[in-house]
């Protein structure tokens, strides 16, 4: 739910001088790779719930003190590795994928990759970023060093595992005038933050745990809804294009329009749609009158709640038509960048299927990163054709003080890599390759429409107002832009 809860996605791999088959049986081994956390000082398995696991983790907190964490994580052994999901505290959730490839020229070599994508409250965010990049290399790091090394021993049969021995790292005394300046040093700087953002997010999350069962991914069924006796009758999620409706769902569609058209969309194109939530872009491309059917639409979207969702109701809509033309529809569930752990990718650069038309429905600027999701895109174009984004950037005036950057990327609602100036997206696009780079800024006609549409919605949406119209004071503004590949 951005801006309160963020996504980040963190990789990393490793060459190992192992057959593929000694790397594959490491990594498929759930209690070997949670003891090569650093971090980790126990963990028990449960007997009743196979590769169910509860795992403590050491860590410190503002720097300086020791506070011990417990979460539960869950395996899933794959053909070639394992997945793995994690719930801890304070609706932070993460999801890891465990890759084995042999290297084919190099007889004896295997590389071992990890992809870990993390959502969390956008305060956490930082320091759990920090944690996962320094404790992840260093597993990485053990893990080439035991195999290689030939110190694995597998490890079945273990339930339970209490360590003292790795809380050395962490001393447990400090002399007590430098903890308390470190204190008040942290308390000052977290004051404004506690004060304008902490409090009316906190209220809200509470909010929205009262008022329904999964309010991280389907809280925007409620703001579909026209009528109080209906259920709603779209699932739209994006800020909408307001400039002649009040309605949210016919705001979100006008938005969806929007892109369309800046995409050059064609009857009979090949789509391909990132990031499409629940799947009402899904259903506006196969079934809106005023737009022609594509031949194919292939989706991609990052939660698997959303991917099964959009599934359902794709299928249900087919089978509610007559016509053997029916467009082919492809789903996949992932990332909207492509990482060699993914096991299916529509912009894997091994599989030979083009687009003709790419879209992305307000999410680009969540992608970690933007740059990275454009190159392989361009890739997977058909000459000729285009891509268009619905996205957030900056003015230039608001990049141009340090104050102003640093308190955006304090806020850490994207990427900083994400964090760019309108005419430095241009220029980013056509240093990619992309040409006819066209950009329309449409902020007056979405932010201002958004928040007055938020703030019928009752105290608790209005808190969320507050959020978000801070971050629109930053400098951010709402764009249309499209690129096409060179013919």
């Amino acid at each position: 739910m951005w801006p309160i809860f963020l996504k980040f996605t963190v990789s990393a791999s490793r060459v190992l001088n192992v057959p593929a088959e000694d790397a594959l049986k490491a990594i498929q081994d759930p209690v070997f790779l949670i003891t090569l956390n650093p971090l980790v000082v126990g963990w028990n398995a449960e007997p009743a719930k196979p590769n169910h696991y509860t795992i403590r983790d050491r860590l410190l907190f503002l720097g300086f003190f020791n506070t011990v964490i417990s979460y539960t994580c869950d395996f899933s052994i794959r053909e070639n590795g394992v997945d793995s999901e994690t719930q801890a505290g304070l609706g932070t959730r993460l999801w890891s994928k465990w890759r084995a490839r042999p290297i084919s020229d190099e007889p004896g070599k295997t590389e071992v990759s990890e992809e870990t994508t993390v959502e969390a409250f956008f305060l956490n965010m930082p320091m759990i970023i920090r944690t996962l990049k320094a404790s992840h290399g260093e597993l990485m790091d053990s893990m080439k060093a035991k195999l290689e090394e030939g110190r694995y021993t597998p490890s079945s049969g273990r339930t339970e595992m209490n360590s003292t021995a790795r809380s050395k790292q962490f001393p447990g005394r400090y002399k007590l005038i430098p903890c308390l300046l470190a204190l008040i040093a942290a308390l000052m700087m977290y004051t404004w933050t506690l004060v304008s953002i902490l409090l009316p997010v906190l209220s809200l999350l509470y909010w929205l745990s009262k008022t329904s069962k999964d309010p991280y991914d389907l809280f925007h069924l409620s703001l579909n809804q026209i009528g109080d006796d209906e259920p709603p009758k779209t699932e739209w999620l994006n800020m909408g294009f307001w400039r002649n409706t009040k309605v949210f769902p016919e705001a979100c569609e006008a938005l969806a329009m929007k892109l369309t058209l800046a995409a050059g969309y064609q009857e009979g194109d090949r789509v391909l749609d990132v990031g499409h939530g629940t799947g009402e872009s899904l259903v506006f491309l196969l079934s809106c009158p005023r737009i022609p059917r594509p031949a194919s639409v292939t989706g991609i979207t990052s939660l698997l709640s959303h991917h099964r969702r959009s599934s359902d109701r794709v299928q249900a809509l087919q089978a509610s038509k007559t016509s053997e033309s029916a467009p082919v529809v492809t789903l996949y569930h992932g990332d909207a960048v492509f990482r060699p752990v993914a096991d299916k990718h529509p912009l894997d650069p091994k599989v030979a299927a083009t687009f003709d038309t790419i879209l992305a429905l307000d999410c680009a600027y969540h992608f970690h990163s933007r740059h990275a999701f454009l190159s392989q895109s361009l890739r997977k174009l058909t000459k000729g054709r285009r891509i268009a984004l619905t996205d957030i950037c900056f003015s230039p005036k608001a990049l141009s003080s340090r104050a102003n950057r640093l308190l955006i990327k304090a806020a850490h609602f994207m990427p900083g890599e994400n964090i760019v100036s309108t005419p430095d997206y241009v220029r980013v696009m056509e240093e990619i390759g992309y040409v006819d780079v066209k950009m329309e800024d449409i902020s007056e006609d979405v932010f201002p429409g958004f928040m007055g549409f938020l703030s019928r919605r009752g105290f608790a949406w209005w808190l969320f107002i507050r959020i978000l119209s801070c971050y629109v004071g930053l400098g951010a503004r709402f764009v249309i832009v499209s690129g096409a590949r060179r013919d």
